[in-house]
């Protein structure tokens, strides 16, 4: 049976660095098997919801590094560990904020949530805080999809 950080590394190693041909890096699966690193990389957007998307996937590959920096082995532990840390923040620069933003319509429902929840003034500081509600999202998703995948496999070997 494979641990939560085990899996968290094999989908990293199935993750890679390409480049467009206006030079723009982006991150992708260097292979579309095992059938459920492309499932993980679905449920993050939105069970497919969102068409691939450059900042889902950057925020998959520091997710995953995230869960391989942190203490502890389960699921609770890893996530208390990384939220309790503050290890995810939003963006700083009003330039990302606004790329990211305007990358897909559907961030702006985290801008919203923001100023909902979190009674925040301001245009950039909502960006910011939407910014990392959605990375926390992400994160959540990835951590997830490598916990049903980690209980999956001690199904399968206890039967």
């Amino acid at each position: 049976m494979k641990t939560i950080k085990q899996l968290a590394q094999e989908v990293l190693n199935n993750l890679e660095t390409k480049k467009r041909k206006d030079d723009k890096e982006f991150i992708a699966l260097k292979n579309h098997e095992p059938q459920w690193h492309v499932d993980l990389c679905l449920k993050a957007h939105e069970n497919g919801d969102i068409l691939p998307n450059d900042y889902i996937y950057k925020e998959i590959e520091n997710s995953l590094m995230l869960i391989l920096d942190a203490e502890g082995e389960t699921e609770d532990e890893i996530r208390e560990y990384t939220l309790d840390g503050n290890f995810i923040e939003g963006d700083i620069y009003n330039f990302d904020l606004l790329a990211w933003v305007s990358s897909n319509l559907y961030f702006a429902e985290y801008v919203d949530r923001a100023l909902e929840e979190c009674c925040i003034k301001g245009f950039f500081n909502a960006l910011q805080v939407g910014n990392q509600l959605f990375k926390e999202a992400v994160f959540y998703s990835v951590l997830d999809s490598l916990s049903e995948r980690a209980q999956l496999g001690s199904q399968v070997k206890s039967i």
